[in-house]
């Protein structure tokens, strides 16, 4: 598995999430042949914060 951190978003312009965007729509696009499974990750491992990934390999 994989934890990526991306944040909040809340230090970004006008509050949107851009890196954390940028993760999800990797996932759902690009990534998506390679990962079984994704997910918020747990709340002490950064919850809305952070992406865990379980990789299909």
């Amino acid at each position: 598995s994989v934890l990526i951190i991306h944040g909040k978003g809340f230090g970004s312009r006008d509050r949107i999430p851009v890196l954390k965007n940028l993760v999800e729509y990797y996932i759902a696009t690009e990534g998506k042949n390679h990962i079984k499974y994704s997910a918020d990750a747990p709340i002490h491992l950064g919850g809305s914060g952070a992406k865990i990934i379980f990789l299909d390999i």
